[in-house]
């Protein structure tokens, strides 16, 4: 593992726990980083917090062109805007079972545009994943490398923690051209300042636990099911008039 620092903004998110039975997520604060058992849905949200009535408190949809943590068209009516930490086992579970769906149903047909976002929560083994994504991303192969993570990660009972060698497999595995490049990226603190802020605008838009969403400013938290989301895009997509 790395012996490089931890951004100190995240020494604040070190003390994680998953959230208690029944939820599909983990939140801030807590003293241990034991997950409980893997569940399907998130609890009930409170009174007048159903599925999608909370709201951002910030705009965090980028929109920019060429972004390499994003997949669809930058003049889609819908943004989704996830916010997750590579050690999280909830994200990897959304990452396996939700994320292609929605991928298919409604990036791949220009309604939706998706961009990532880190928040790194889950200490070491979260950082490393975060900066071995970023610096994939800058070879273009963010999501080639995210998809040989999760292959991995969804194997893994309980929290992912790659070492260094297994990251850079996982670059050769997604095709990233220079991975002598990658490795000097993914063990430099390049990335730091970038995950920092990353962490601070999720703490802006009122986020707290991992996974978080923005859908066109609507918020879901946790690995929640298929429909949840795209009962939440249909309804922003009926409001665009699309």
């Amino acid at each position: 593992m790395s012996d490089t620092n931890i951004p100190p903004l995240m020494w604040a998110f070190t003390a994680v726990l998953a959230l208690g039975t029944g939820v599909g997520g983990y939140v801030l604060g807590s003293q241990s980083a034991t997950p409980p058992a893997a569940t399907e849905t998130q609890q009930a949200p409170a009174a007048g917090e159903a599925a999608g009535e909370k709201e951002a408190k910030v705009e965090v949809a980028r929109r920019e062109a060429d972004d390499p943590m994003a997949l669809g068209s930058v003049d889609a009516p819908v943004v989704i805007s996830e916010f997750s930490d590579w050690a999280c086992p909830y994200c990897m579970r959304f990452a396996t079972e939700t994320m292609p769906e929605i991928v298919k149903q409604y990036v791949e047909t220009g309604k939706v545009r998706y961009e990532m976002n880190d928040f790194v929560i889950n200490g070491q083994s979260a950082l490393n994943g975060a900066r071995a994504g970023r610096a994939a991303a800058d070879q273009g192969k963010f999501f080639e490398f995210q998809e040989a993570y999760v292959a991995a990660a969804s194997k893994v009972d309980g929290h992912p923690d790659f070492s260094l060698d297994e990251l850079a497999g996982f670059a050769v595995e997604a095709g990233v051209p220079d991975l002598e490049q990658f490795r000097a990226d993914m063990e430099s603190d390049k990335y730091d300042q970038a995950l920092t802020e990353a962490n601070q605008l999720a703490q802006q838009a009122g986020f707290n636990a991992t996974p978080s969403f923005s859908i066109n400013g609507q918020v879901l938290e946790g690995a929640l099911p298929y429909e949840k989301f795209a009962e939440v895009i249909d309804a922003e997509l009926e409001k665009a008039g699309a």
